[in-house]
This record gives C-alpha cells, sequence and structure tokens, in this order.
C-alpha cells in the first residue's frame, strides 16, 4: 500500500512539474535550455525507487506515464518523448539487474 501511494505521488509530482516547465519556466531565460531535466532526474530516481525486484515493472509505467505527459504537454511529434522515458527505464532495468542484482 505504500508503494502504491508513493507511485502516485511520484505520477502526480511528475505532472505539477511538467505542468510547471511548460507553462511557467518557459518565461524564464535561465530554463530556456533545460527542458527536459528535473522532469529526466525525478524519473530516474522513481525508477531506481521502484525497481527493486527484477519482476516488478512499475519503474516501466512511471516512465511511460512520464513520457506521455511530456508528449500531451510538449511541442514535439506524439510518442517522441514516451520513446525517450521507456528507453532509459530499459537502460536502467538493464544495468540493474545485469551488474547489481541477481
Amino acid at each position: 500500500m505504500i508503494n502504491f501511494l508513493l507511485f502516485c505521488f511520484f505520477l502526480i509530482f511528475i505532472l505539477f512539474l511538467i505542468l510547471l516547465q511548460t507553462g511557467f519556466f518557459v518565461f524564464f531565460s535561465f530554463f530556456a535550455g533545460g527542458y527536459w531535466g528535473a522532469v529526466l532526474i525525478l524519473t530516474v530516481l522513481g525508477i531506481l525507487l521502484f525497481s527493486e525486484k527484477p519482476s516488478r515493472n512499475s519503474g516501466f509505467i512511471l516512465a511511460f506515464f512520464t513520457g506521455f505527459f511530456m508528449d500531451i504537454f510538449s511541442g514535439c511529434f506524439f510518442g517522441f518523448y514516451t520513446l525517450i522515458a521507456m528507453a532509459i527505464a530499459f537502460a536502467i532495468k538493464f544495468i540493474l539487474r545485469q551488474y547489481l542484482r541477481n
């Protein structure tokens, strides 16, 4: 139950951060080049947090929804950020499975 609440909190916080980056931070010059920065860091942290067991796929679900929300609120074609986030989740899961956990 606690993992589900933490997962929902991460998802809501990521959505809030995406809304801030696309709607508010674009007016400031120091955020102009880093559109994906804070969301990427939070996504990687969430994937590492929720990928405790090799059989769990909650890191992929978090990456999918992060990319999906980024696609909704960005100007790129639909599916671009979803593919990037899923590739990052796959790479993290692969590294954790091969090198850190048996």
